[in-house]
């Protein structure tokens, strides 16, 4: 709603902007927006921490995301949001429900840190995310992070999303999470446990153009460093595309539509401590991967404690036309491990994975284009337990 004299925050006269709301309520207090697009610098670019902001909540007024538009004009993200970190470790609480969040853009020249078009969210904060849109947001550069299109989440303490759509967001010459990058430091004891339950995910994308190094990409739609539910939810036409000028060096890609991996670098005396991560009732279809190096997981790649269980995974292919040096392709679905024992417990039970693809015109293999599991045979301890799917027509020639 436009701006009113004397505004004091009712219906009749509203606040001009979200941070003029904020800084009137009370704690735990729920701001509603009228219906309508909201793109003036108060809306957008909203830096947050506990202090004075420990807990809000901002919705839509009508319940149907599409009437309330928060437009960041590329100029900005969305929100930032932080809990403190040192000292008494304060937590930020906020919830977002039935707003369409679109073109926020996040880079080292404009937001000054990369990751997440739309939201970045980072220690001790606790945030719900309900019946809402990312649409068309940008997460651009290779430093730093460089990932998460729409929603990039480090160390945070909780996050769900449930009835949420990502749709055409997308990292510019990052690395990974076209929609979604998660990382956790799970070596420093977090347990932390992430839902994402019925939500679809649609046509989001890494676009990588010539690289002066050699570059590992993973998730066009969501890359996980930690420990995730990813349930009842639509993965479909994603894709991670590397365009390739005839000159640079090698663009390698591991979990095409999905990445779920241990959120550290040292290794693990024991996984007793680390949430199963749950990948349930799912469709990933007609991701595209199109990169000049190897391909680890066409689909998804997995190396972490997990349970994949009920999906449906069809219609998913690796192309080979700019494929360089005869890299091989290895997995439709890639079942692996951290690094050495202990092996991750792992589960794959009463999946369909069908009509899947990777093209040998170019490649020196292509190796499984249905399930891969690597796994060290001189052992039998943590085997992966795998039973029950149908495993049907998945083509590995040109």
């Amino acid at each position: 709603a436009e701006a009113q004299t004397n505004s004091d925050g009712s219906k009749e006269f509203p606040f001009d902007n979200i941070m003029s709301a904020l800084e009137q309520i009370n704690v735990g207090d729920t701001i509603y927006l009228e219906p309508g697009e909201h793109h003036s610098p108060g809306s957008r670019g909203i830096n947050l921490d506990p202090q004075p902001y420990p807990e809000f909540y901002v919705h839509g007024s009508t319940g149907d995301p599409k009437d309330v538009v928060l437009h960041a004009q590329n100029e900005s993200r969305h929100f930032e949001l932080n809990g403190n970190n040192t000292g008494d470790g304060a937590i930020l609480k906020a919830g977002f429900k039935n707003i369409t969040f679109t073109e926020g853009r996040a880079s080292a020249n404009q937001s000054g840190s990369t990751g997440g078009g739309s939201f970045k969210i980072g220690y001790n904060v606790k945030v719900t995310f309900d019946n809402c849109i990312f649409y068309r947001n940008v997460s651009e550069s290779d430093e730093g992070w460089a990932g998460g299109g729409a929603i990039f989440l480090e160390s945070v303490t909780e996050a769900n999303f449930t009835h949420c759509v990502f749709r055409e967001n997308r990292v510019e010459d990052g690395h990974r999470g076209g929609a979604v990058f998660i990382h956790d430091n799970q070596e420093d004891g977090s347990n932390a446990l992430h839902l994402f339950d019925h939500c679809k995910f649609i046509s989001n994308g890494i676009e990588k153009s010539n690289a002066d190094n050699q570059e590992h990409l993973s998730g066009a739609a969501l890359a996980v460093s930690g420990s995730v539910i990813i349930q009842n939810s639509v993965i479909d036409s994603n894709y991670i595309n590397h365009n390739y000028g005839g000159q640079g060096e090698i663009v390698s890609v591991r979990g095409g539509a999905v990445t779920i991996h241990y959120g550290g670098d040292g290794d693990l005396s024991s996984w007793n401590n680390i949430p199963y991560s749950i990948f349930s009732s799912n469709i990933v279809s007609n991701t595209r991967i199109r990169v000049t190096g190897e391909v680890n997981g066409g689909s998804i790649s997995a190396s972490s404690k997990i349970k994949i269980e009920n999906n449906l995974i069809i219609n998913n292919s690796v192309l080979s036309d700019i494929n360089q040096n005869g890299w091989d392709f290895r997995g439709g679905i890639y079942l692996s491990y951290h690094s050495d024992p202990p092996y991750p417990p792992q589960t794959f039970i009463n999946n369909t994975v069908a009509y899947n693809r990777m093209e040998t015109s170019s490649v020196s293999y292509a190796q499984t284009p249905g399930l891969l599991v690597s796994h060290n045979n001189d052992t039998d301890q943590d085997l992966p337990v795998i039973g029950n799917n149908i495993i049907y027509y998945n083509d590995g020639d040109g």
